[in-house]
């Protein structure tokens, strides 16, 4: 790994902490102001979504120099292509952790762990693991297939 992927993996850290805040703003608020009928899931895909237009404005403006698309169309479009995957992996993610065991057995202990410090939900518990995966792909996906040297 060059030195130059880890200054951007911890720009895009940053990045991805701010686009978190406001993915989980949304989360908030469709999940406990709106009290979604259906609970967690689609309260977790429309933070998600809000969290990807962030994450594409400060990635275009701040992290990535080099964009190997000549097309910006096609670039917001593979960018969105990479977040689909991404609010897939959520969801599937969120629906192990919080429904399957032994995934849901491991949140309930992080979060019985973590209750001595943070009043933490079992879902806020699979949503904090959730977003460490998801942060892994869409760093990576993004490096590699939009934001190289190499002109498509």
């Amino acid at each position: 790994m060059k030195s130059n992927t880890l200054y951007q993996m911890f720009l895009f850290a940053l990045a991805g902490a701010v686009a978190t805040v406001v993915d989980w703003v949304f989360y908030y608020i469709f999940l406990h102001v709106f009290t979604f009928k259906y609970g967690y899931m689609p309260a977790s895909c429309i933070g998600f979504v809000f969290g990807v237009l962030v994450s594409y404005y400060i990635s275009i403006k701040w992290i990535f120099t080099a964009r190997n698309i000549k097309n910006r169309k096609l670039e917001l479009i593979i960018f969105f292509i990479i977040g689909i995957i991404g609010l897939l992996l959520t969801q599937l993610f969120m629906y192990l952790f919080n429904e399957i065991n032994p995934f849901k057995e491991i949140t309930q202990m992080l979060s019985n762990l973590l209750s001595s410090l943070f009043v933490l939900t079992h879902e806020w518990s699979s949503r904090i693991i959730v977003t460490v995966i998801v942060f892994f792909w869409n760093f990576f996906a993004r490096k590699v297939i939009i934001f190289n040297d190499k002109k498509v």
